[in-house]
């Protein structure tokens, strides 16, 4: 299973509120984690085991691929929408 750049963008798009969730992997997943004070996003080092139920911070997303090639989409991803709410969105001086 392979996440395209439009679904792993829906699924960046749909984190519009804050909390934790839990979702179960389904394949050979990784987590992407927004970082508000670099203002880009990180991969996890190992992916998560399939069948795992894992719990997820608003800043993080669960997408499906081979790990380089979801490295290469990381600066083409969009902020994270929740990021303009942000201490570091509001003071941030670049």
């Amino acid at each position: 299973m392979q996440d395209s750049k439009e679904t792993i963008t829906e699924k960046i798009n749909a984190r519009v509120s804050y909390g934790i969730r839990e979702e179960r992997v389904h394949g050979s997943g990784y987590i992407l984690s927004w970082s508000n004070g670099g203002m880009c996003w990180m991969i996890h080092y190992y992916p998560e085991k399939e069948g795992s139920v894992i719990t997820l911070d608003a800043n993080q997303v669960l997408v499906y691929g081979k790990k380089s090639e979801l490295e290469a989409l990381l600066p083409d991803l969009p902020m994270l929408p929740l990021y303009g709410n942000s201490f570091e969105a509001r003071f941030r001086v670049d």
